[in-house]
């Protein structure tokens, strides 16, 4: 069997005069998966090329290729592949403004705030997946794609969003049953952007044998530091063998997601009056 002799790396373009630049070519060679005396296989030749492509590509050179001049040069009578791989980063990209397709109700200053992309940064892939997920995951869209127009100015390229909006409201009904509870039906209604506010509502009821409950809440669009702010009532009425519970809870804040740590600053009223058959009056509990 033929075996890998010599494996030889070079990089052309902005990124062979980038200082920045070096710790991601020692990356992508200390990454290459093919070492000396391995066995040549044309899977293993292919996948390490398109790995290193991959690697460049990813971060400042979105258009990133591979030269001509790779090549796997094999040697017949000695069983050897002397292995060559040229990398062509093409100029270093920086993200510009976004560019965003698709907006009904919404607007534009939402889809920004929820990208969180910076302009004037160097490109990076994850953080573009990154923001496509948060757009995503915000519950306005029901389809988000986010990817870099690389056919303008490399210093300011534009970053584009296609995103499809959700239904503006959203009715969800459920009925079940349980052997500890009995019989249950559940209806949540969302509402996306409530007239006159703007903010998001989720209002949700719950029906059982032993409690029913009803209860809402309003979460403001983020701001420019990714805070919101939230509010939320709820009333529910629960028998717990001889004794029934009223409570009431109402709260009020602001919370913030970011990529580690999520944080909810908020204060909360909670009042129950609890009864039961044997007192005459109820007992009342506040907080």
């Amino acid at each position: 069997p033929t075996t890998f002799e010599q494996i030889d790396i070079a990089f052309a373009g902005a990124i062979g005069e980038d200082a920045a630049a070096n710790a991601l070519r020692q990356q992508i060679e200390a990454s290459l998966p093919l070492r000396r005396g391995m066995r040549f296989t044309q899977s293993a030749w292919d996948a390490a090329k398109q790995e290193a492509l991959r690697q460049l590509s990813a971060h400042r050179y979105p258009t990133a290729l591979l030269s001509v001049k790779t090549q796997a040069d094999i040697d017949a009578p000695s069983h050897s592949a002397r292995l060559t791989i040229r990398l062509d980063s093409g100029p270093v990209y920086k993200l510009g403004g976004l560019q965003i397709n698709g907006l009904q109700r919404h607007d534009a200053a939402l889809v920004t705030r929820l990208a969180r992309l910076s302009p004037g940064t160097d490109y990076n892939q994850l953080q573009l997946v990154q923001a496509q997920q948060r757009i995503a995951d915000s519950g306005y869209f029901d389809s988000v794609y986010v990817s870099l127009d690389t056919s303008g100015d490399p210093a300011a390229a534009p970053v584009l969003v296609q995103v499809r909006e959700a239904r503006l409201q959203k009715l969800v009904l459920g009925v079940g049953a349980s052997t500890d509870s009995g019989a249950r039906l559940s209806a949540e209604h969302t509402h996306h952007k409530v007239p006159g506010i703007g903010w998001r509502a989720v209002s949700k009821l719950s029906l059982q044998r032993d409690l029913r409950a009803l209860g809402t809440e309003l979460t403001a669009p983020p701001d420019d530091d990714n805070w919101r702010w939230v509010t939320a009532a709820q009333t529910q009425s629960e028998q717990l063998g001889d004794f029934t519970v009223h409570s009431q809870r109402l709260r009020g804040g602001r919370s913030q997601v970011s990529e580690r740590i999520d944080r909810t600053y908020f204060l909360q009223y909670d009042r129950a009056d609890t009864a039961s058959a044997n007192a005459s009056l109820p007992v009342t509990a506040q907080t």
